[in-house]
């Protein structure tokens, strides 16, 4: 009897860790230019706030992984909230998966 609870145990925690891997959004890509760092922010009533901030490695690769708070519209680039230059926008949901072959600086 105890096991065949401790396998309904191990099932139980097996199954929740499968469904909550399917609401992790993963974000990978690489700069074509030297920054500091890329970050990662949300959009509430048309503000951005930083969620996320990942360092690139020496060829400018680098990294994301997160749970999204909501669907919709997420923000990508080495801006910052005042000076949104080089900030990409993305829709995300949970269990999404996003490869950026290049992150390249947008010309104004």
């Amino acid at each position: 009897m105890k096991l065949k609870n401790l396998f309904t145990l191990a099932l139980t925690v097996l199954s929740g860790y499968a469904f909550a891997q399917q609401n992790v959004t993963q974000v990978k890509g690489q700069l074509t230019f030297k920054r500091n760092n890329v970050k990662l922010f949300k959009v509430i009533d048309g503000k951005t706030t930083e969620i996320a901030n990942a360092v690139p490695t020496k060829n400018g690769k680098f990294g994301f992984l997160f749970y999204p708070e909501y669907e919709g519209v997420y923000v990508i680039g080495t801006g910052n909230d005042i000076s949104p230059n080089d900030n990409h926008l993305f829709y995300f949901k949970g269990g999404d998966q996003l490869d950026i072959p290049y992150l390249i600086p947008l010309m104004y």
